[in-house]
This record gives C-alpha cells, sequence and structure tokens, in this order.
C-alpha cells in the first residue's frame, strides 16, 4: 500500500523535527518522497508558533491500524506530547505525524471510516497545509505551483532522485537519469565508509546535477556541506548550487592557537551529513609550504576529517581531463585506487555524452574534440607518454570561439572591457614571464597606467599569506591564487633588506570583499617566476633575522609578526597561468597559443592545459595566434 502522510512541527528546531520524522518513517524502505515544505500559522487555535509541514508518500506493507500505531509510537520516540489539551483545543506540538490518504496495491484511493482511523483525512481539502503536499506528492500541481515548479512522476527513483528530477531546468538524458538513480542509492543508502566520484567532462551536465542535488537534499531535509579547493571556485559552486560553499582549508583546519602560524585538523562535528567538494582534481596530496596545515597532504586531512564523523561521506566532483595539480601526471582525488587504499568503498560513475544545448557551442564542441583525442590515443592517469596528434581545433562555424591577431589584440580586449568588466575577462598563459608580459601590455596600453601599483588594479595572490587575517574574522588567510582589488595606494614606495615595499587597502572579492591594509613586495608584480626567488626569500630572511633583538627562539616568534618579512607576495592578474586560473570562470578567456614548442603540441600535458583554459569560459574564448 502507498501511505500518504503529513508531518508538522511548530517547536524547537522545526526542519530538523521534520527530518527526524521522516527518517523514523522511511527506515526499511528504499521507495519514498518527500514534498516541498510548507509553512503556514497555526489551525484551529492561536499561538506565535507557525508550522512547518510536509508531505511524505512511502510504499509498505502495514495495514493501515497498524501504520497509525507506528505513527504514535514515533511521535513518542520523538518526544511529542498530547496534541490536544484538557478541553479538547489544539496546542503547540513537537511532531505531529497525519495519514491524509492511502492507495491500495492496485493504486486504488481507500476509504476507511472508524472512530480511530478517517481516510481521507477529512480536513484534506480545507487545510492548504494538507492539500498542496498531497497534490505535489500526486503528481498534480495546485494552482499555485511551488518554487521546485511543476511535478512529473517518474518511476525508478527514491525519494531523494524523485527530488533531483525535479530540481533539473531541463529533462535529464538516459546517462543523466543513471547518475542521479546512482547518487540517490549512495546519498541514502550507501555505507558509512563510502565515497562517490561523479566525473564529468566540460558540457555534460554535471554541475547542473550538482547544484539540482544540493536543493533536493534541502528538500528532503538532508545534511550537506559544500566545499571547493579555492576561495573562486567555493563562489562559484555558491552561485550555481544556492547553498553556501568553503573552502577546503578553511572548513576542515584550525589555527593551533592564537597567533600560530600553523593550522590543525579541526573536529568534524558534523553528522549524518554529505560532504561534496567541486573541482577534485585541484586537490593535491603532497606537502609543499602547505606543510603548515594538518599533514600538509590535504586529500590525507580531507578524507581523514570527513569520515571522522558519525554518519558523514564524501561526493567528489571534477573532471579527470583537466589538468592535475602542479607537479603531478594524475589528480588522486579522482583516482579509484587511491581512495580505496583509504579503506573506502567506491562508488560513481563519469558522464560522457554532451548534453543537446552545449553542442551548438564551439568552446563545448573543441573541449570535446580534445578529450576524445585522449581517450582515442589511451592517454590515462597511468599512461602520461600517450602520442597524440596536433590538435587541429574547428572554429568555422560556431560564433563563441574565434582566432585573434596580435594586431587586433588590444582592440578586443578593450571592447570585452567595456562590455563586461575588466573581472569577467581573463588571458590565459603557458608560463609566467609571458603573464608578465601580457599583465604589462593590458596596464600601459589599454589601462594607460604609468605607475607600477595603482587604484582599481587586479592583483593575484602568489603564496599563501596567515600574517594579514589575524584580525579579520571573515579571512583565515589569504591563499595563493585568491584575487584582491587595489582600493588605495598608501605613502611612498620603502626600500629595505633588497626589496620594495608598498602599503595598499585591498579588497577581497573572495571573503566577502572584505577591505583590509597590507603591505605588498613589488619585485614581484615584474618578476619572471611565481613569487619571490629563493635567494630574495633567504636574504629578506636574514637580514630581518639580524635586526631583530633576543635569542634565536624569541627572534623567530618576532619574525612571525614581522610586517616586511610577511608581506604580500602578488602578480598582476590581467593575464595568469593555467593553474592559477583552474576553479574560476570568466565570460571572456583569451588563451595565448604563441610561443609553443611544436613538440609541446602533441603532449598530454598540452592537451590538458587547452581543455582546462578553454573550460574556464562562460561565453567567448578567443585563440590568440592561433594558426591551424
Amino acid at each position: 500500500m502507498k501511505y500518504y502522510l503529513n508531518i508538522g512541527t511548530n517547536l524547537g528546531d522545526r526542519r530538523e523535527n521534520l527530518r527526524r520524522a521522516i527518517e523514523a518513517l522511511t527506515g526499511g524502505t528504499t521507495s519514498w518522497v518527500v514534498s516541498p515544505v510548507v509553512e503556514s500559522e497555526p489551525w484551529g487555535f492561536e499561538s506565535e508558533n507557525r508550522f512547518l509541514n510536509i508531505g511524505l508518500a512511502l510504499d509498505s506493507d502495514l495495514e493501515p491500524l497498524a501504520m497509525l500505531d507506528r505513527i504514535h509510537d514515533i511521535e513518542r520516540q520523538l518526544g511529542s506530547a498530547a496534541h490536544r489539551d484538557a478541553q479538547g483545543g489544539y496546542v503547540d506540538r513537537l511532531v505531529d505525524i497525519d495519514i491524509m490518504a492511502i492507495d491500495d496495491a492496485q493504486g486504488h484511493p481507500m476509504t476507511i471510516d472508524l472512530p480511530t482511523l478517517q481516510v481521507p483525512h477529512p480536513h484534506l481539502h480545507d487545510r492548504e497545509f494538507f492539500l498542496k503536499p498531497y497534490q505535489w506528492l500526486q503528481c498534480s500541481p495546485p494552482p499555485a505551483p511551488p518554487e521546485e515548479g511543476g511535478a512529473q512522476c517518474r518511476g525508478g527513483f527514491g525519494g531523494l532522485g524523485f527530488a533531483v528530477l525535479q530540481e533539473l531546468p531541463f529533462e535529464p538524458t538516459d546517462e543523466q537519469a543513471k547518475m542521479v538513480a546512482m547518487l540517490d542509492r549512495f546519498a541514502l543508502r550507501g555505507g558509512d565508509r563510502s565515497v562517490f566520484l561523479l566525473a564529468g567532462y566540460a558540457g555534460t551536465g554535471k554541475t547542473s546535477i550538482v547544484g539540482a542535488l544540493v536543493k533536493a537534499l534541502k528538500r528532503c531535509l538532508r545534511k550537506c556541506v559544500l566545499m571547493a579547493p579555492t576561495g573562486r571556485a567555493a563562489h562559484i559552486m555558491t552561485d550555481y548550487s544556492g547553498h553556501p560553499a568553503w573552502t577546503i582549508h578553511r572548513k576542515i583546519y584550525r589555527q593551533q592557537s592564537y597567533g600560530s602560524d600553523t593550522f590543525g585538523l579541526a573536529e568534524n562535528k558534523h553528522t549524518d551529513t554529505l560532504f561534496i567538494v567541486d573541482e577534485a582534481s585541484m586537490i593535491a596530496n603532497g606537502t609543499s609550504d602547505s606543510a603548515i596545515f594538518g599533514t600538509g597532504r590535504l586529500l590525507d586531512d580531507l578524507i581523514t576529517y570527513v569520515y571522522s564523523g558519525e554518519g558523514c561521506r564524501l561526493l567528489l566532483v571534477g573532471d579527470t581531463a583537466q589538468l592535475p595539480p602542479v607537479g603531478t601526471i594524475e589528480s588522486p582525488a579522482l583516482n579509484p585506487q587511491v581512495l580505496q587504499g583509504y579503506g573506502l568503498q567506491v562508488m560513481g560513475m563519469t558522464l560522457r555524452q554532451t548534453a543537446r544545448q552545449a553542442q551548438e557551442s564551439g568552446i563545448l564542441h573543441n573541449a570535446t574534440l580534445l578529450r576524445q583525442a585522449l581517450i582515442n590515443a589511451q592517454c590515462t592517469m597511468h599512461n602520461a607518454q600517450c602520442i597524440l596528434p596536433e590538435p587541429q581545433l574547428q572554429l568555422e562555424g560556431f560564433t563563441d570561439i574565434e582566432s585573434v591577431t596580435g594586431d587586433m589584440l588590444l582592440e578586443t580586449l578593450s571592447d570585452c572591457y567595456d562590455c563586461d568588466g575588466i573581472e569577467q575577462t581573463i588571458i590565459i598563459t603557458r608560463s609566467n614571464w609571458r603573464a608578465t608580459q601580457f599583465n604589462g601590455g593590458v596596464r600601459g596600453q589599454i589601462l594607460y597606467r604609468e605607475e607600477e601599483l595603482a587604484s582599481g588594479d587586479l592583483l593575484l595572490v602568489a603564496k599563501n599569506n596567515y600574517y594579514w587575517a589575524e584580525e579579520y574574522e571573515e579571512v583565515d588567510f589569504i591563499a595563493n591564487g585568491d584575487v584582491a582589488v587595489v582600493r588605495r595606494v598608501q605613502g611612498e614606495v620603502e626600500r629595505r633588506y633588497g626589496l620594495r615595499f608598498a602599503t595598499v587597502v585591498l579588497e577581497l572579492p573572495d571573503h566577502n570583499h572584505t577591505e583590509m591594509e597590507v603591505k605588498v613586495v613589488l619585485d614581484c608584480l615584474q618578476s619572471d617566476t611565481p613569487a619571490l626567488t629563493r635567494e630574495q626569500q633567504e636574504r629578506l630572511f636574514n637580514e630581518v633575522m639580524a635586526e631583530l633583538p633576543g635569542d634565536q627562539r624569541s627572534r623567530y616568534r618576532e619574525l612571525k609578526r614581522h610586517p616586511y618579512f610577511n608581506a604580500l607576495q602578488v602578480k598582476m592578474a590581467y593575464a595568469v597561468t593555467c593553474h592559477k586560473a583552474q576553479g574560476g570562470q570568466w565570460r571572456n578567456v583569451f588563451i595565448d597559443m604563441g610561443g609553443i614548442a611544436r613538440e609541446a603540441l602533441t603532449t598530454l600535458d598540452f592537451y590538458r592545459w587547452l581543455y582546462t583554459a578553454l573550460t574556464r569560459a562562460r561565453k567567448q574564448v578567443y585563440l590568440i595566434n592561433y594558426l591551424p
């Protein structure tokens, strides 16, 4: 039989009450669906506490009176008291579960008229908080459909999968529907040590499915936490999901003590929570200056953090065709064998079929050509020496990808700045040296800025910094790859320790547009290296240490608080390398195709570089000096 239940609550944590009731009612069944939540004033009595109600349809072998007894048992287990006072009037209640209707085994509506149970519920059609959820569950939208959109019946899915389908902005392909069904099984019935790999190539609907999943989890009162490797990627994830996303570092690490520059693994206090991590191809697992975070191995720490929480599991989202972390040939977080090494049961699949809408895009068409070439040449994480042809991009017949010559570059860039804004336009290059050349050209020939650093300049942080964020609660640290906008340049340039410093006020868009006054190292702006060279860093360290008083231990302590030693290392952000661009999206992307050795064009690294660069664009790609 199919039971149509209504769960109401107007005391305590109302959404948590609904979630616990659904969990208790659906235990042991895989066939159930919930409606959107309805909020309303109390019916039949006066109270300041508004009700939340949700509809639940579930299949059960229990007879109606046995189901009623089970409902009463669950209400008592959840702590709900009597629903009426001594005079028979309604009162506030923690949980109130009603049977709205029942269908028999043949799908026919049942009628029951007993002193203890009446079906259909006598007030089914005159209480909106009954009627709306019931109509939604019946796949017959009410006159004013909920924000989630009209309902369409589709079999083969549990409650979460059905909700995901409702949230998708398009009719899913068979491949996408299969992915949704697998996510449904994983999210609601996977084991405690299971992990899901949601891989998908550009244009396959991966992002839309994750966004729909997040909305469906919220509707089904299931808890989730969203994370990404960078602030820019977390910001994009927030935009497409409608749910706050964090950087991985900010979520899983905590400062060891006030003023310390080391961060230990935080305690995971979440329970029964799905952690969803986007752009997982960027998650590294090797030590570098990241060693001040936990063990220094980000993937290790992420796995440890998530699975230390009761009932918590991990969903990793990424694209294996993108660039892996710097200095590696694979993305460990997208490798099933690596994840199995943590004792995890790996579930998942890869979306390969390009969505119909994406087939009209030249950007995605060419990304698909590159990805298909990798498949044809059997290029995998474990076969980096595969033989590839020179990529032949197809521009004819598409309006969103074109070649631009050096003669027209400045004019085209200027048009993009005027139309979409500087912050929505990026140049992606193969090296720091070429990025520096492009940055100089943009500032001098388009923005007409003669000063070395000026108000309005876009900067890219080149090295993690923990000093300047100490006084700002909303900023744990300023990360390598964060973008900053210069708001004011204050005072004169200072020359110390063989370097030049400026005091500036920066706005950090990836940190809620926080403004902070900092010192920056000007020497990095024009250098051909990612940050200060080893020699420059050593000279800065030695000269600062030499002028600090006290013994070595006290000088080390003061070094951590020294504003010049901790000055931000920054580059201009009009042109960046592809690794720096990874995780971000811009309306206009200019890809530097010049200065590339012929033999490099046939390497796995170049294919991944070009694929990653192409898929940073949301509107238009310009290939600089591309000659097919």
